[in-house]
Formats: structure tokens, sequence, C-alpha cells
């Protein structure tokens, strides 16, 4: 197990590990600088079910500049009167980004008057309805980003690099921002598990939790692209259907199991490390690095958090793209929980 041997060691470490998670494809030719100002990343959530329309929930789209989820629903609870415990959260989205999402506030039989007009420095709402739910993580169908990439530089590379992923994917690393900067999330979740500190917010603490179990993950993803296996599956692998939590362990690797996978009906998945569940970890890799990090994951299952598992492929959907004057502008959609930068480190190399 990775453990602090003082902040410096540990943030160098973590910084130096993210930049050398391995690559599914050599090293980009065309390089570009992204995120300029926060108009160059926008994120919007959407949602494939409409809400109820009815319910003891309030739910409010709000856009959001150079603030993180989290301020803003401080902030929401704070002109809507209630505690932060009753505004819920489909995902947490990145601070420096042009992003609208939906929160929910739980007000039963309770109106907020001209919530539509709730606004401050950094974020306003948009709209509102009802719904019969509290929002929670992962109830969102995914989120569609607009990319603008500057100064970008052997443009017909880029293109050759941006349809090699459109067919095959990328590797569904979480981003870097998981673990906060220099890696602060990893370094409060080392101090939570040693109960040297206490956490007693909860949206806090999920994400020292969340970042712990995405480091474990990701450190499995790297071995698996440096073997060229992570999109292949290897016999006692973990496979997983795509856009569903549906999972079974392919003991032997079918003929049927292959043209699935190829054709992106199937990805082998690896653990977000917890209590187990139904799925039985078969492959040494995965083992090895779980005794690895034996005293992480003992205190994420004491914690009551469950094993949850995750594709190693990230498809991108609805891919559209433009480039003129030396910009590049994308439009694509991912997944809930996935990364666009995991699709734009494979894409360029940043100046």
């Amino acid at each position: 197990m990775r453990t602090l041997m003082g902040a410096e060691c540990f943030f160098y470490e973590v910084s130096m590990y993210c930049l050398n998670w391995a690559r599914a494809y050599p090293f980009p030719e065309a390089k570009a600088s992204f995120k300029q100002t926060p108009e160059d990343f926008e994120v919007h959530e959407f949602f494939n079910t409409p809400f109820s329309g009815s319910g003891e929930h309030l739910v409010v789209q709000i856009e959001k500049k150079g603030l993180t989820t989290e301020e803003v629903m401080r902030a929401l609870a704070r002109q809507a009167q209630v505690p932060l415990k009753a505004i819920g959260h489909a995902g947490l989205k990145d601070r420096q980004a042009v992003a609208t999402q939906w929160l929910s506030i739980h007000v039963p039989g309770a109106e907020i008057p001209e919530i539509d007009s709730f606004c401050a420095p950094g974020w306003r709402v948009l709209s509102s309805t009802r719904h019969h739910k509290k929002l929670r993580p992962g109830y969102l169908s995914g989120n569609r980003f607009v990319i603008r990439l500057h100064q970008l530089t052997h443009p017909q590379a880029f293109i050759e690099r941006l349809e090699q992923i459109n067919i095959s994917g990328v590797p569904n690393y979480f981003g870097e921002q998981r673990f906060g900067k220099n890696g602060n999330n990893l370094q409060q979740a080392e101090l939570l598990f040693c109960k040297k500190i206490r956490v007693s917010n909860p949206l806090l603490r999920g994400i020292y939790y969340s970042a712990a179990r995405s480091w474990i993950f990701n450190s499995i993803l790297s071995k698996r692209v440096a073997a060229g296996n992570w999109d292949k599956a290897l016999p006692g692998d973990v496979v997983q259907l795509q856009g569903s939590q549906s999972i079974f362990t392919a003991y032997e690797i079918t003929p049927e199991i292959i043209h699935r996978i190829e054709t992106h009906d199937l990805s082998p998945a690896s653990p977000l490390p917890g209590k187990k569940k139904s799925a039985r970890i078969e492959l040494e890799l995965i083992q090895a690095l779980y005794d690895e990090h034996h005293e992480w994951i003992l205190a994420l299952s004491e914690a009551g958090m469950e094993e949850v598992w995750r594709t190693n492929r990230l498809d991108v959907e609805d891919l559209q793209y433009s480039i003129e004057n030396n910009c590049a502008e994308l439009r694509f959609a991912l997944p809930p929980g996935s990364y666009a930068t995991a699709i734009i480190r494979e894409l360029i190399a940043e100046h």
C-alpha cells in the first residue's frame, strides 16, 4: 500500500503517476492548448427519462462557472433556506468549466418563491420542475461536452487520431481532478483511513473515499493498458454490458464474447474496491494490487462502500468536430462518471 511518507513526497508521487498512466496509443503528434478559459470546456448533463413533474423534491437546472458543485449546493441551500443535506446532485462538475447540471431540493408540500430567479456570482438557476426522488450520483444518463482547443499543430494527425478514438475508444481512466489539486483528496483519504482526521461532512467524506477507489481502479487499468489487453477479455475477467451495471465473469473466452467486445456490446471491467458483492476476482493482476492496497480496501469495506465494476473502455458518442484557424472544436457525449480528459490525453500533447 502507498503510505504517506510526508506530504511533498506523496504529492510528487501522485502527480508523476497520473502523468505516466499507460497510453493506449502512441504519444500524440498533435499539440494544442486546452482550458485557456472556462468557456473552452463546456459540460451539460442530460437525462433520457424526464422528471416526474410532481413529488417532494424541487429540481433546478443551474449554470455555473468557476465554482465547484459543492460550492453551488451550499449557496443554493442558503438562498432556499434549507439544510445542505436537503440538496441532491447527480454528478460533480469541474470548477474550471461552463457547466449546466440539475440539483434537487427536498421541500415536501412546499414551494420556494421565485426559485427560477435565484443567482449569485458564478451561478444562476435556468429552470425548475418537481420530481419524486432525490438526485443521486449516477442518476443522469450522461454528459454532453463542447471542448475548444487552441494553437493546434499537425491537424491531419489530430483528425486521424480522433477517428481512431471514435472507433476504438480510450482507457476509461478517472481524471486527475478526481484526486484533488496535487493529490490532496488522496492525502485526506489516507489520513481518514488512519483515523488521524475525522470528516463530518458526508459530501467531502464521499469525495475522499471515491478518490482512493479511483486511484486503485486507474492503477489496475494502467497495467492492463501497458500489457495491451485493456480492451480484450482474459479468462477470469469480469465483463460488463455497455451502458449498464450488468456484469458476469468470463471463465472461458468464447467467440461470442470476443465478437460482443469487438462490437462494443461488452467491455472488460475493473473494480472500484469495497465490500465484495457478486463478482469474484480471478485475475492475478487485480489481486496483486488489492494486496498492495489492502489497508485502504479494508477501510473502504469498513466504511460500508460496496465493490462496483467499471468498464475498461470508454466509447465516444455522437462525435462531431471542426477545425478553423488552428482551433478545433469537439462535441461529443460520454456516459455518467466518465472523464473527457481521458479522451484529450490520448488525442493531443498540451503546449
